[in-house]
C-alpha cells in the first residue's frame, strides 16, 4: 500500500475512533498526561490547527507523500495496517515521548532526533 493509501486509511480510522473518548478528546489526554510528567502547562484542542493538519494531510495524499509541513512542522505519525494500535493517539504521542531519550536537560535546545518529543513537552502554545 502506498502512503496516499495508508494516509486515506489512517484519516478514516482516526475519525470512526472506537474508543470511550473521541480522537480528539485521546489526543488532548495523552499530551496532556505527557505535560505533566515534565510540569508543563497542559494543551487544549486549536480549531485552526486542526484545519492545517486537514489540509496538509490531503495534499500529503494526493502527492503520496510524507513530510512535514514548512508552515507547520506538527509530528506526523502513521502506523502500519496490520499493525493498527487500539487508541492511535496513545500510540502516537507515547512513540513521540519514547525520544526523550535523546533529549539534553543540561543543553536545552533543538536535537534532531528529540524533535517529536519536543513538540509534545513544548512549554509555549502556538
Amino acid at each position: 500500500m502506498n502512503i496516499a493509501g495508508l494516509t486515506t486509511v489512517l484519516i478514516a480510522i482516526l475519525t470512526t475512533c472506537k474508543g470511550e473518548l473521541s480522537f480528539k478528546y485521546l489526543c488532548i489526554y495523552w499530551h496532556n498526561y505527557f505535560r505533566t510528567l515534565h510540569q508543563v502547562p497542559n494543551v487544549t484542542w486549536s480549531n485552526r490547527l486542526q484545519q492545517e493538519a486537514e489540509v496538509w494531510v490531503k495534499y500529503l495524499a494526493e502527492k503520496n507523500k510524507f513530510e512535514h509541513s514548512k508552515k507547520n512542522p506538527g509530528n506526523l505519525y502513521l502506523s502500519h495496517p496490520n499493525d493498527y494500535p487500539k487508541e492511535y493517539c496513545s500510540d502516537a504521542v507515547q512513540w513521540f515521548h519514547w525520544e526523550e531519550r535523546y533529549y539534553n536537560y543540561d543543553k536545552p535546545g533543538y536535537v534532531n532526533k528529540a524533535e517529536h518529543f519536543t513538540q509534545v513537552c513544548y512549554w509555549m502554545v502556538i
